[in-house]
Protein backbone atom coordinates (compact mmCIF):
# COMPACT_ATOMS: atom_id res chain seq x y z
CA UNK A 1 0.00 0.00 0.00
CA UNK A 2 0.83 3.77 -1.30
CA UNK A 3 0.68 6.80 0.64
CA UNK A 4 1.53 10.35 -0.91
CA UNK A 5 2.73 12.43 2.11
CA UNK A 6 4.65 15.47 2.63
CA UNK A 7 8.11 14.97 3.66
CA UNK A 8 8.99 15.01 7.34
CA UNK A 9 8.74 12.42 10.33
CA UNK A 10 5.78 10.69 10.83
CA UNK A 11 3.81 8.26 13.25
CA UNK A 12 2.35 5.19 11.17
CA UNK A 13 -0.41 3.14 12.82
CA UNK A 14 -1.83 0.29 11.70
CA UNK A 15 -5.48 -1.76 12.90
CA UNK A 16 -7.97 -4.13 11.42
CA UNK A 17 -11.08 -5.51 12.53
CA UNK A 18 -11.33 -8.04 15.29
CA UNK A 19 -7.52 -7.36 15.26
CA UNK A 20 -5.32 -5.24 17.84
CA UNK A 21 -3.11 -2.27 16.67
CA UNK A 22 0.58 -1.45 16.10
CA UNK A 23 2.59 1.71 15.59
CA UNK A 24 5.78 2.63 14.22
CA UNK A 25 7.15 5.89 15.22
CA UNK A 26 10.24 8.20 14.00
CA UNK A 27 9.06 7.15 10.09
CA UNK A 28 10.90 10.19 7.66
CA UNK A 29 9.50 10.55 4.59
CA UNK A 30 11.77 12.45 2.36
CA UNK A 31 10.32 14.28 -0.39
CA UNK A 32 10.23 12.56 -4.06
CA UNK A 33 11.25 9.16 -2.05
CA UNK A 34 9.39 6.11 -0.86
CA UNK A 35 10.06 4.98 2.69
CA UNK A 36 9.51 0.85 2.95
CA UNK A 37 8.04 0.21 6.87
CA UNK A 38 8.77 -3.53 6.09
CA UNK A 39 6.52 -5.84 8.02
CA UNK A 40 3.96 -4.21 10.43
CA UNK A 41 2.66 -7.25 12.83
CA UNK A 42 -1.26 -6.41 14.54
CA UNK A 43 -0.97 -8.73 17.70
CA UNK A 44 -4.11 -10.67 18.09
CA UNK A 45 -6.95 -8.31 19.76
CA UNK A 46 -9.09 -9.21 22.84
CA UNK A 47 -12.95 -9.51 23.24
CA UNK A 48 -15.05 -7.24 25.76
CA UNK A 49 -18.38 -9.16 26.27
CA UNK A 50 -21.05 -8.00 28.26
CA UNK A 51 -25.04 -7.02 28.72
CA UNK A 52 -26.52 -3.64 29.39
CA UNK A 53 -29.88 -4.09 31.41
CA UNK A 54 -32.50 -1.67 32.68
CA UNK A 55 -33.53 -1.79 36.73
CA UNK A 56 -35.82 -4.37 36.94
CA UNK A 57 -32.94 -6.77 35.03
CA UNK A 58 -34.14 -6.46 31.89
CA UNK A 59 -31.55 -6.41 28.44
CA UNK A 60 -32.39 -3.17 26.90
CA UNK A 61 -31.70 -2.93 23.04
CA UNK A 62 -30.42 -0.60 20.54
CA UNK A 63 -27.95 0.70 23.26
CA UNK A 64 -24.86 2.23 22.02
CA UNK A 65 -21.37 0.57 23.58
CA UNK A 66 -18.11 2.26 23.57
CA UNK A 67 -14.81 1.11 25.28
CA UNK A 68 -11.57 3.75 25.69
CA UNK A 69 -8.18 3.10 27.32
CA UNK A 70 -8.36 6.46 28.44
CA UNK A 71 -11.53 7.83 30.71
CA UNK A 72 -11.06 11.19 29.87
CA UNK A 73 -11.64 10.41 25.96
CA UNK A 74 -13.93 9.61 23.21
CA UNK A 75 -12.77 8.36 20.38
CA UNK A 76 -15.18 5.95 19.33
CA UNK A 77 -13.15 3.78 17.45
CA UNK A 78 -14.37 0.50 19.44
CA UNK A 79 -18.23 0.80 19.50
CA UNK A 80 -21.02 -0.92 18.31
CA UNK A 81 -24.42 -1.82 19.83
CA UNK A 82 -26.59 -3.98 21.74
CA UNK A 83 -28.76 -6.42 20.32
CA UNK A 84 -32.34 -7.72 21.40
CA UNK A 85 -31.52 -9.19 24.68
CA UNK A 86 -28.83 -6.25 25.25
CA UNK A 87 -26.19 -8.08 25.08
CA UNK A 88 -23.01 -6.80 23.50
CA UNK A 89 -19.56 -7.79 21.91
CA UNK A 90 -16.32 -5.62 20.74
CA UNK A 91 -13.85 -7.69 19.70
CA UNK A 92 -9.98 -6.30 18.48
CA UNK A 93 -9.44 -4.39 21.50
CA UNK A 94 -6.00 -3.84 23.27
CA UNK A 95 -5.02 -5.66 26.03
CA UNK A 96 -5.20 -3.91 29.55
CA UNK A 97 -7.89 -2.06 31.64
CA UNK A 98 -10.42 -0.73 29.41
CA UNK A 99 -13.29 1.79 30.39
CA UNK A 100 -16.63 0.81 28.82
CA UNK A 101 -20.20 3.25 29.04
CA UNK A 102 -23.29 2.53 27.14
CA UNK A 103 -25.42 5.55 26.24
CA UNK A 104 -29.40 5.36 25.14
CA UNK A 105 -31.98 8.01 24.58
CA UNK A 106 -34.55 6.79 26.76
CA UNK A 107 -32.38 6.25 30.11
CA UNK A 108 -29.60 8.17 31.64
CA UNK A 109 -26.11 8.17 31.59
CA UNK A 110 -24.25 5.26 33.43
CA UNK A 111 -20.77 5.67 35.40
CA UNK A 112 -18.23 3.70 33.18
CA UNK A 113 -17.07 0.10 34.36
CA UNK A 114 -14.03 -1.21 33.96
CA UNK A 115 -13.60 -4.53 31.76
CA UNK A 116 -10.11 -6.45 32.06
CA UNK A 117 -9.08 -7.76 28.31
CA UNK A 118 -6.50 -10.08 28.17
CA UNK A 119 -6.52 -12.41 24.62
CA UNK A 120 -4.86 -15.37 26.27
CA UNK A 121 -7.81 -15.56 28.33
CA UNK A 122 -11.80 -15.82 28.59
CA UNK A 123 -13.32 -12.99 28.44
CA UNK A 124 -15.38 -12.09 31.82
CA UNK A 125 -18.81 -10.38 30.68
CA UNK A 126 -19.55 -7.03 31.91
CA UNK A 127 -22.81 -6.03 32.84
CA UNK A 128 -24.06 -1.75 32.41
CA UNK A 129 -27.58 0.00 34.47
CA UNK A 130 -29.54 2.17 32.71
CA UNK A 131 -31.85 4.14 34.80
CA UNK A 132 -34.48 6.11 33.67
CA UNK A 133 -33.36 9.31 35.13
CA UNK A 134 -34.16 12.64 36.78
CA UNK A 135 -35.97 15.07 34.76
CA UNK A 136 -35.61 18.94 35.37
CA UNK A 137 -38.92 21.77 34.27
CA UNK A 138 -37.83 25.62 34.22
CA UNK A 139 -37.44 29.07 32.90
CA UNK A 140 -34.98 31.72 32.03
CA UNK A 141 -36.07 35.46 32.83
CA UNK A 142 -34.47 38.69 32.18
CA UNK A 143 -34.29 41.15 34.47
CA UNK A 144 -37.49 42.37 33.64
CA UNK A 145 -39.30 39.27 33.54
CA UNK A 146 -39.25 38.69 29.74
CA UNK A 147 -38.16 35.39 28.34
CA UNK A 148 -34.32 34.60 27.64
CA UNK A 149 -34.84 32.41 24.70
CA UNK A 150 -31.51 32.78 23.08
CA UNK A 151 -29.43 30.39 24.66
CA UNK A 152 -28.97 26.15 25.95
CA UNK A 153 -28.99 24.85 29.23
CA UNK A 154 -26.62 22.36 30.71
CA UNK A 155 -26.60 20.22 33.40
CA UNK A 156 -23.36 18.48 34.82
CA UNK A 157 -23.40 15.58 37.35
CA UNK A 158 -21.08 16.48 40.27
CA UNK A 159 -21.39 12.88 41.46
CA UNK A 160 -17.99 10.83 41.51
CA UNK A 161 -17.59 8.78 38.67
CA UNK A 162 -20.46 10.15 36.65
CA UNK A 163 -20.28 11.11 33.37
CA UNK A 164 -19.95 14.82 33.53
CA UNK A 165 -22.64 16.37 31.12
CA UNK A 166 -25.13 15.76 28.63
CA UNK A 167 -25.57 17.88 25.44
CA UNK A 168 -27.07 22.10 26.04
CA UNK A 169 -30.35 21.86 25.59
CA UNK A 170 -32.33 24.84 23.84
CA UNK A 171 -34.88 27.14 25.54
CA UNK A 172 -37.53 27.69 24.68
CA UNK A 173 -39.21 31.23 23.02
CA UNK A 174 -41.25 31.54 26.58
CA UNK A 175 -37.88 30.80 28.40
CA UNK A 176 -38.53 27.56 28.91
CA UNK A 177 -36.80 24.07 29.04
CA UNK A 178 -37.43 20.32 29.59
CA UNK A 179 -34.13 17.98 30.31
CA UNK A 180 -35.18 14.16 30.57
CA UNK A 181 -33.22 11.19 31.94
CA UNK A 182 -30.75 12.80 33.91
CA UNK A 183 -28.69 10.81 36.09
CA UNK A 184 -29.56 11.27 39.86
CA UNK A 185 -27.48 12.79 42.44
CA UNK A 186 -25.66 16.35 42.71
CA UNK A 187 -25.91 18.74 39.34
CA UNK A 188 -24.91 22.00 38.16
CA UNK A 189 -27.87 23.53 35.96
CA UNK A 190 -26.23 26.17 33.86
CA UNK A 191 -27.89 28.52 31.90
CA UNK A 192 -25.79 29.24 28.50
CA UNK A 193 -25.96 32.41 26.08
CA UNK A 194 -24.50 32.99 22.53
CA UNK A 195 -21.79 34.38 22.88
CA UNK A 196 -20.18 36.10 19.27
CA UNK A 197 -16.76 35.43 20.35
CA UNK A 198 -14.64 34.58 23.46
CA UNK A 199 -11.35 34.60 24.33
CA UNK A 200 -11.27 31.17 25.84
CA UNK A 201 -11.80 29.49 22.44
CA UNK A 202 -9.83 29.48 19.26
CA UNK A 203 -11.58 28.76 15.61
CA UNK A 204 -13.65 29.99 12.94
CA UNK A 205 -16.52 32.02 12.36
CA UNK A 206 -18.43 29.08 11.76
CA UNK A 207 -18.51 28.20 15.37
CA UNK A 208 -20.78 28.47 17.36
CA UNK A 209 -19.72 29.57 21.24
CA UNK A 210 -21.94 29.42 24.51
CA UNK A 211 -20.49 30.76 27.77
CA UNK A 212 -22.23 30.13 30.86
CA UNK A 213 -24.44 33.40 32.70
CA UNK A 214 -26.50 31.96 35.36
CA UNK A 215 -26.04 28.68 37.68
CA UNK A 216 -28.06 26.81 40.08
CA UNK A 217 -26.91 23.15 42.01
CA UNK A 218 -29.94 20.75 42.56
CA UNK A 219 -30.63 17.52 43.89
CA UNK A 220 -31.75 15.44 41.36
CA UNK A 221 -34.19 11.83 42.48
CA UNK A 222 -34.78 9.18 40.52
CA UNK A 223 -38.12 9.07 38.48
CA UNK A 224 -38.86 12.59 39.98
CA UNK A 225 -38.98 15.84 38.02
CA UNK A 226 -37.54 19.04 39.64
CA UNK A 227 -38.47 22.40 39.00
CA UNK A 228 -35.07 25.09 38.61
CA UNK A 229 -36.19 28.87 37.03
CA UNK A 230 -32.99 30.79 36.57
CA UNK A 231 -33.67 34.87 36.64
CA UNK A 232 -31.13 36.84 34.96
CA UNK A 233 -29.96 40.28 36.68
CA UNK A 234 -29.15 42.10 32.78
CA UNK A 235 -26.62 45.24 32.80
CA UNK A 236 -26.22 47.00 29.81
CA UNK A 237 -22.51 47.90 30.01
CA UNK A 238 -21.48 50.69 27.46
CA UNK A 239 -18.22 53.12 27.00
CA UNK A 240 -15.30 53.64 24.78
CA UNK A 241 -12.13 52.56 24.22
CA UNK A 242 -8.87 54.93 23.66
CA UNK A 243 -5.61 55.02 23.09
CA UNK A 244 -3.53 57.95 24.18
CA UNK A 245 -6.75 59.58 24.83
CA UNK A 246 -7.95 58.92 20.85
CA UNK A 247 -10.49 56.57 19.60
CA UNK A 248 -9.22 52.97 19.56
CA UNK A 249 -11.41 50.88 17.15
CA UNK A 250 -11.55 47.28 16.12
CA UNK A 251 -10.54 46.71 19.92
CA UNK A 252 -12.94 43.36 20.95
CA UNK A 253 -14.50 43.76 24.79
CA UNK A 254 -15.15 40.41 26.72
CA UNK A 255 -16.63 40.80 30.04
CA UNK A 256 -15.79 37.77 32.41
CA UNK A 257 -17.68 36.81 35.76
CA UNK A 258 -15.17 36.05 38.56
CA UNK A 259 -17.38 33.85 39.48
CA UNK A 260 -16.37 31.50 36.44
CA UNK A 261 -18.26 29.56 34.11
CA UNK A 262 -18.21 26.77 30.95
CA UNK A 263 -17.74 27.59 27.64
CA UNK A 264 -18.88 25.33 25.04
CA UNK A 265 -18.48 25.81 21.42
CA UNK A 266 -19.62 23.40 18.17
CA UNK A 267 -19.74 24.10 14.50
CA UNK A 268 -22.88 24.59 12.62
CA UNK A 269 -25.45 26.84 11.62
CA UNK A 270 -26.23 29.48 14.31
CA UNK A 271 -29.52 29.13 16.13
CA UNK A 272 -32.08 32.41 15.06
CA UNK A 273 -31.30 35.34 17.20
CA UNK A 274 -28.54 33.47 18.55
CA UNK A 275 -26.03 36.56 18.49
CA UNK A 276 -28.24 39.30 19.47
CA UNK A 277 -30.77 39.07 22.69
CA UNK A 278 -34.10 40.54 21.50
CA UNK A 279 -32.50 43.06 19.37
CA UNK A 280 -29.94 44.64 21.82
CA UNK A 281 -26.56 44.34 22.40
CA UNK A 282 -24.76 41.52 21.90
CA UNK A 283 -24.10 39.25 25.30
CA UNK A 284 -21.02 39.91 27.04
CA UNK A 285 -18.73 41.02 23.59
CA UNK A 286 -18.91 43.55 21.38
CA UNK A 287 -16.56 45.29 18.96
CA UNK A 288 -15.58 48.91 19.19
CA UNK A 289 -16.70 51.01 16.47
CA UNK A 290 -14.76 53.85 14.43
CA UNK A 291 -15.54 56.64 17.36
CA UNK A 292 -14.17 53.59 20.40
CA UNK A 293 -17.88 53.00 21.69
CA UNK A 294 -19.19 49.71 22.56
CA UNK A 295 -22.13 48.51 24.10
CA UNK A 296 -22.99 44.57 25.49
CA UNK A 297 -25.35 42.84 27.64
CA UNK A 298 -23.47 41.56 30.94
CA UNK A 299 -25.61 39.19 33.47
CA UNK A 300 -23.60 38.24 36.47
CA UNK A 301 -23.07 42.03 38.86
CA UNK A 302 -20.08 41.77 41.14
CA UNK A 303 -16.43 41.07 40.47
CA UNK A 304 -15.71 40.79 36.29
CA UNK A 305 -12.70 40.48 34.29
CA UNK A 306 -12.28 42.66 31.55
CA UNK A 307 -10.55 41.40 28.44
CA UNK A 308 -9.21 43.07 25.48
CA UNK A 309 -7.81 42.24 22.15
CA UNK A 310 -7.56 43.25 18.65
CA UNK A 311 -11.09 41.80 16.12
CA UNK A 312 -9.21 39.37 14.33
CA UNK A 313 -7.32 37.80 17.98
CA UNK A 314 -4.23 38.22 17.00
CA UNK A 315 -3.35 40.87 19.84
CA UNK A 316 -4.34 40.62 23.56
CA UNK A 317 -4.42 43.47 26.50
CA UNK A 318 -4.07 43.66 29.57
CA UNK A 319 -6.89 43.09 31.20
CA UNK A 320 -8.52 44.29 34.09
CA UNK A 321 -11.19 43.60 37.06
CA UNK A 322 -13.97 45.65 37.34
CA UNK A 323 -17.20 45.85 39.56
CA UNK A 324 -20.26 45.83 37.95
CA UNK A 325 -23.12 47.36 39.88
CA UNK A 326 -26.55 45.87 40.38
CA UNK A 327 -28.58 48.30 38.09
CA UNK A 328 -29.78 48.44 34.70
CA UNK A 329 -27.07 50.31 32.88
CA UNK A 330 -23.29 50.56 33.54
CA UNK A 331 -20.89 53.24 31.74
CA UNK A 332 -17.05 51.80 31.60
CA UNK A 333 -14.30 53.59 29.67
CA UNK A 334 -11.37 51.75 29.29
CA UNK A 335 -7.79 52.72 28.04
CA UNK A 336 -5.06 50.94 26.25
CA UNK A 337 -1.57 51.23 25.85
CA UNK A 338 -0.48 53.05 22.92
CA UNK A 339 3.17 52.19 23.11
CA UNK A 340 4.26 48.91 21.57
CA UNK A 341 7.20 46.19 21.56
CA UNK A 342 7.55 45.02 18.16
CA UNK A 343 10.20 42.81 15.94
CA UNK A 344 10.28 38.95 14.34
CA UNK A 345 10.57 35.21 15.29
CA UNK A 346 12.90 33.28 13.71
CA UNK A 347 14.35 29.89 13.67
CA UNK A 348 17.74 30.03 14.82
CA UNK A 349 19.37 27.80 12.74
CA UNK A 350 18.11 29.25 9.06
CA UNK A 351 16.91 32.56 10.19
CA UNK A 352 13.78 31.84 8.61
CA UNK A 353 10.07 33.17 10.25
CA UNK A 354 8.43 31.39 12.72
CA UNK A 355 4.81 32.03 11.61
CA UNK A 356 2.82 30.02 14.55
CA UNK A 357 4.65 31.93 17.57
CA UNK A 358 3.10 32.94 20.27
CA UNK A 359 4.47 36.60 22.08
CA UNK A 360 3.89 37.29 25.33
CA UNK A 361 5.05 39.90 28.02
CA UNK A 362 5.18 39.85 31.24
CA UNK A 363 5.58 41.75 34.42
CA UNK A 364 9.46 42.44 35.83
CA UNK A 365 7.61 42.90 39.38
CA UNK A 366 5.74 41.24 40.33
CA UNK A 367 7.63 37.99 38.83
CA UNK A 368 5.25 36.25 36.17
CA UNK A 369 2.10 38.72 36.12
CA UNK A 370 0.51 38.43 32.67
CA UNK A 371 0.60 42.13 30.57
CA UNK A 372 -0.23 41.12 27.05
CA UNK A 373 0.72 38.44 23.85
CA UNK A 374 0.50 38.64 20.08
CA UNK A 375 0.66 36.21 17.67
CA UNK A 376 2.96 36.48 14.72
CA UNK A 377 2.17 36.34 11.37
CA UNK A 378 3.17 34.68 8.35
CA UNK A 379 6.47 37.02 8.34
CA UNK A 380 6.84 36.15 11.93
CA UNK A 381 6.12 39.92 13.09
CA UNK A 382 4.36 40.88 16.05
CA UNK A 383 3.55 43.62 17.71
CA UNK A 384 2.65 44.19 21.58
CA UNK A 385 0.54 47.03 22.92
CA UNK A 386 2.11 47.93 26.74
CA UNK A 387 2.83 50.60 29.19
CA UNK A 388 6.37 51.48 29.67
CA UNK A 389 8.33 49.29 31.75
CA UNK A 390 10.16 46.61 33.21
CA UNK A 391 8.95 43.17 31.48
CA UNK A 392 9.97 39.70 30.33
CA UNK A 393 9.01 38.70 26.88
CA UNK A 394 8.93 35.04 26.09
CA UNK A 395 8.07 33.48 22.88
CA UNK A 396 7.21 29.33 22.01
CA UNK A 397 6.07 27.53 18.70
CA UNK A 398 4.83 24.01 18.56
CA UNK A 399 8.25 22.09 18.63
CA UNK A 400 10.74 24.41 19.36
CA UNK A 401 12.25 25.32 23.00
CA UNK A 402 10.64 28.81 24.54
CA UNK A 403 12.56 31.68 24.51
CA UNK A 404 12.98 34.00 26.67
CA UNK A 405 14.61 37.95 27.31
CA UNK A 406 14.14 41.10 29.66
CA UNK A 407 12.69 44.38 27.76
CA UNK A 408 12.90 48.43 28.78
CA UNK A 409 9.94 49.64 27.42
CA UNK A 410 10.26 53.74 27.43
CA UNK A 411 8.29 56.07 25.99
CA UNK A 412 8.44 55.29 22.52
CA UNK A 413 8.07 51.79 22.59
CA UNK A 414 10.49 49.17 21.45
CA UNK A 415 10.97 47.82 17.68
CA UNK A 416 13.19 45.47 15.74
CA UNK A 417 13.31 42.90 18.28
CA UNK A 418 14.90 39.65 16.98
CA UNK A 419 13.31 36.74 18.89
CA UNK A 420 15.41 33.31 18.03
CA UNK A 421 13.51 30.04 18.62
CA UNK A 422 15.64 26.63 18.80
CA UNK A 423 14.27 23.23 18.05
CA UNK A 424 13.25 21.98 21.00
CA UNK A 425 14.85 18.71 22.80
CA UNK A 426 12.23 15.09 23.16
CA UNK A 427 11.71 13.05 25.63
CA UNK A 428 10.76 9.55 24.40
CA UNK A 429 9.69 6.62 26.26
CA UNK A 430 6.43 4.00 27.24
CA UNK A 431 3.53 3.64 29.47
CA UNK A 432 3.16 -0.25 30.87
CA UNK A 433 0.87 -1.87 32.74
CA UNK A 434 1.71 -3.90 35.90
CA UNK A 435 2.25 -7.26 33.61
CA UNK A 436 5.04 -4.90 31.30
CA UNK A 437 2.20 -4.30 28.11
CA UNK A 438 2.00 -1.28 26.94
CA UNK A 439 -1.01 0.93 27.21
CA UNK A 440 -2.68 3.34 24.36
CA UNK A 441 -4.22 6.29 24.46
CA UNK A 442 -3.09 7.39 27.93
CA UNK A 443 -1.79 11.29 28.42
CA UNK A 444 1.22 12.15 29.35
CA UNK A 445 2.21 15.81 30.54
CA UNK A 446 5.59 17.20 31.34
CA UNK A 447 6.01 19.62 33.75
CA UNK A 448 9.12 21.79 34.39
CA UNK A 449 10.46 22.47 37.96
CA UNK A 450 8.09 24.54 39.55
CA UNK A 451 5.04 22.31 37.90
CA UNK A 452 4.30 24.54 34.76
CA UNK A 453 2.86 22.25 31.88
CA UNK A 454 5.50 22.26 29.06
CA UNK A 455 4.45 19.65 26.59
CA UNK A 456 2.24 16.28 26.52
CA UNK A 457 1.33 13.56 24.60
CA UNK A 458 -0.94 10.65 24.03
CA UNK A 459 0.60 7.13 24.36
CA UNK A 460 -0.08 4.87 20.99
CA UNK A 461 -1.00 1.44 20.46
CA UNK A 462 2.15 0.06 21.73
CA UNK A 463 2.20 2.67 24.40
CA UNK A 464 4.81 4.83 23.31
CA UNK A 465 5.26 8.60 23.42
CA UNK A 466 7.33 11.41 22.22
CA UNK A 467 6.81 14.53 23.87
CA UNK A 468 8.65 17.44 22.54
CA UNK A 469 9.54 21.59 22.32
CA UNK A 470 11.66 21.22 25.51
CA UNK A 471 14.38 22.72 27.32
CA UNK A 472 18.06 21.03 28.32
CA UNK A 473 16.52 20.91 32.27
CA UNK A 474 14.50 17.99 34.03
CA UNK A 475 10.96 17.61 33.64
CA UNK A 476 8.63 15.48 35.80
CA UNK A 477 6.62 12.96 33.89
CA UNK A 478 2.70 11.96 34.75
CA UNK A 479 0.14 9.81 33.72
CA UNK A 480 -2.64 7.36 34.24
CA UNK A 481 -6.04 7.74 35.92
CA UNK A 482 -8.04 6.79 39.15
CA UNK A 483 -8.74 3.90 37.70
CA UNK A 484 -5.74 2.59 34.97
CA UNK A 485 -2.85 3.63 38.16
CA UNK A 486 -0.24 6.44 38.23
CA UNK A 487 3.20 7.01 37.32
CA UNK A 488 5.12 9.70 37.97
CA UNK A 489 8.77 10.36 37.26
CA UNK A 490 11.93 12.74 36.50
CA UNK A 491 13.28 12.67 32.92
CA UNK A 492 15.38 14.74 31.06
CA UNK A 493 15.64 15.19 27.14
CA UNK A 494 18.55 13.39 25.55
CA UNK A 495 18.20 10.49 27.58
CA UNK A 496 17.58 6.80 27.08
CA UNK A 497 13.71 6.37 26.53
CA UNK A 498 11.95 6.05 30.36
CA UNK A 499 9.44 3.30 31.24
CA UNK A 500 5.87 4.79 33.06
CA UNK A 501 4.87 1.84 34.66
CA UNK A 502 1.53 2.07 36.03
CA UNK A 503 0.91 1.05 39.65
CA UNK A 504 -2.59 1.75 41.63
CA UNK A 505 -3.32 4.74 43.47
CA UNK A 506 -5.49 5.96 46.23
CA UNK A 507 -8.12 9.13 47.37
CA UNK A 508 -7.72 12.08 49.47
CA UNK A 509 -10.73 12.98 51.25
CA UNK A 510 -10.17 16.52 51.07
CA UNK A 511 -12.64 18.91 53.12
CA UNK A 512 -11.84 22.74 52.91
CA UNK A 513 -12.64 25.06 55.98
CA UNK A 514 -12.40 28.99 56.35
CA UNK A 515 -10.68 30.55 59.59
CA UNK A 516 -14.04 30.33 60.77
CA UNK A 517 -14.46 26.58 60.09
CA UNK A 518 -17.15 26.97 58.31
CA UNK A 519 -17.51 24.78 55.13
CA UNK A 520 -16.09 26.90 52.08
CA UNK A 521 -17.66 25.80 48.68
CA UNK A 522 -16.42 27.68 46.27
CA UNK A 523 -12.53 26.59 46.87
CA UNK A 524 -10.76 23.95 44.47
CA UNK A 525 -7.93 21.18 45.94
CA UNK A 526 -5.48 19.61 43.78
CA UNK A 527 -2.63 17.36 43.67
CA UNK A 528 0.42 20.51 44.16
CA UNK A 529 3.95 17.37 44.04
CA UNK A 530 4.08 13.63 44.66
CA UNK A 531 7.25 12.16 46.66
CA UNK A 532 8.25 16.68 46.49
CA UNK A 533 7.86 16.64 42.49
CA UNK A 534 6.17 19.49 41.44
CA UNK A 535 3.73 17.90 39.03
CA UNK A 536 0.42 18.53 36.74
CA UNK A 537 -1.64 15.46 36.66
CA UNK A 538 -3.65 14.54 33.73
CA UNK A 539 -7.40 14.49 33.39
CA UNK A 540 -10.14 15.73 35.75
CA UNK A 541 -8.30 16.83 38.61
CA UNK A 542 -9.80 19.04 40.96
CA UNK A 543 -13.19 20.53 41.43
CA UNK A 544 -15.23 22.85 43.79
CA UNK A 545 -16.37 20.91 47.25
CA UNK A 546 -19.98 19.76 48.27
CA UNK A 547 -21.97 21.88 50.66
CA UNK A 548 -19.69 20.27 53.26
CA UNK A 549 -16.38 20.93 51.37
CA UNK A 550 -15.52 18.09 51.22
CA UNK A 551 -14.06 16.91 47.56
CA UNK A 552 -12.44 13.78 46.71
CA UNK A 553 -9.54 13.78 45.07
CA UNK A 554 -7.72 10.79 42.80
CA UNK A 555 -4.27 10.44 43.62
CA UNK A 556 -1.15 8.47 42.72
CA UNK A 557 0.60 6.61 45.82
CA UNK A 558 3.19 8.20 48.04
CA UNK A 559 3.72 11.35 49.44
CA UNK A 560 1.26 14.06 48.42
CA UNK A 561 1.09 17.63 48.59
CA UNK A 562 -2.68 18.96 47.99
CA UNK A 563 -3.66 23.15 47.24
CA UNK A 564 -6.59 24.27 47.46
CA UNK A 565 -7.14 27.56 46.20
CA UNK A 566 -9.68 30.72 45.95
CA UNK A 567 -9.36 33.77 44.84
CA UNK A 568 -5.77 35.34 46.64
CA UNK A 569 -6.22 32.59 49.04
CA UNK A 570 -4.27 28.98 49.07
CA UNK A 571 -4.03 26.07 51.89
CA UNK A 572 -1.73 23.19 51.77
CA UNK A 573 -1.51 20.06 53.47
CA UNK A 574 0.62 16.38 53.26
CA UNK A 575 -0.46 13.19 53.45
CA UNK A 576 0.65 9.70 52.70
CA UNK A 577 -1.64 8.05 50.05
CA UNK A 578 -1.81 4.12 50.00
CA UNK A 579 -2.59 1.80 46.99
CA UNK A 580 -6.11 1.43 47.20
CA UNK A 581 -6.98 3.47 50.67
CA UNK A 582 -8.64 6.78 50.76
CA UNK A 583 -6.77 9.15 53.61
CA UNK A 584 -8.91 12.23 55.47
CA UNK A 585 -7.05 15.70 55.08
CA UNK A 586 -8.64 18.94 56.38
CA UNK A 587 -7.18 22.64 54.77
CA UNK A 588 -8.30 25.53 56.39
CA UNK A 589 -8.02 28.46 54.16
CA UNK A 590 -6.84 31.86 55.86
Amino acid sequence: MLHNVPAGTYVVQARATGRGEASVTGVRVVAGGTTNLGTITLQRGGVILGVVVDADGQGIPGASVGAETDVNMRTGRLQTQTDSAGAFEIRGVPAGKLFVAAYHPAYAPANRVVAEVDPEKEPAPVRILLVRGARIEGRALHRDGSPFASGRVSVYSMEPGAVIGVEPVAVGASGSFVIDHLAPGRALVSLMAYTPSSPMVMGGPDLNILTTVASREVDLRESETTSVDLSLRDVVVAGRVTRGGQPAPGIRVFLRSAIGGTVFAFAGSTAPGAVLTAGGPPPLTAVTRDDGGYELLAFTPGPTFVDLSSAAGSQRYPGREVSVPDVERFELDVEVADTTVSGIVVDSENGQPVADAIVGLSAAEPVGKWKGSASAGPDGRFSIGVEPGEYRLGAQAPGRKRASLPVTVGAGGVSGLRVELEPGLEITGRVVDASGRGVSGVSILASDTEGHPSGHANSLPDGAFKIGGLGAQPYTLATGSDLAGWAVRTATPGDEPVTLALQPGGHIAVRVLGADDRPVKDAYPRVKSIGGLRVSLPGMVSGAPDPSGAFELNAPAGVVEVEAYRDAQTARGTVTVRAGETVPLVLHLP
